[in-house]
């Protein structure tokens, strides 16, 4: 089975052809999410003009999560979540968005799809959405002049 970096990026590949999309939530197979609650909030979103009239020249890069500072990495041997000094050298997770669910603009999604196969890959999802990901995303959009 492919790893689950593979199976977002195969996603991302699905969904970047898809030219009417505004919002993309990404969610595990476990998690729940209240779509009465969250559409009225997409809705008002889509609504304003940032992300109403997204063109290349103006984007709305746009990634909604619940965000975790000041992580720990998890070195015990045998626990689920270890990380090898050799793999993550930092005692500490830069800043990333908790992968049990997000959403994001299709802006952020070309983005992060042009950039994901130049970047260091990481089996924890999370923390590939760490804010030196989404800075460079937003570096890599702001390059960008073609959709």
């Amino acid at each position: 089975m492919a790893d689950l970096n593979t199976c977002i990026v195969w996603s991302c590949v699905y969904i970047y052809t898809c030219i009417y999309i505004r919002f993309v939530l990404k969610t595990d197979d476990d998690a729940f999410v209240n779509m009465f609650s969250l559409m009225p909030h997409l809705h008002e979103l889509a609504s304003t003009d940032d992300v109403a009239n997204s063109t290349s020249e103006s984007s709305s890069m746009l990634l909604m999560c619940n965000v975790w500072r000041d992580a720990l990495v998890e070195r015990a041997p045998g626990d689920k979540w270890c990380i090898e000094r050799s793999t993550w050298r930092y005692d500490y997770w830069p800043t990333f968005c908790q992968g049990i669910a997000f959403v994001m603009t299709m802006d952020f999604v070309t983005s992060a799809y042009q950039l994901v196969h130049r970047v260091p890959r990481l089996w924890l999802d999370d923390v590939m959405l760490s804010d030196r990901f989404i800075y460079l995303c937003r570096r890599n959009e702001t390059k960008r002049t073609l959709r």
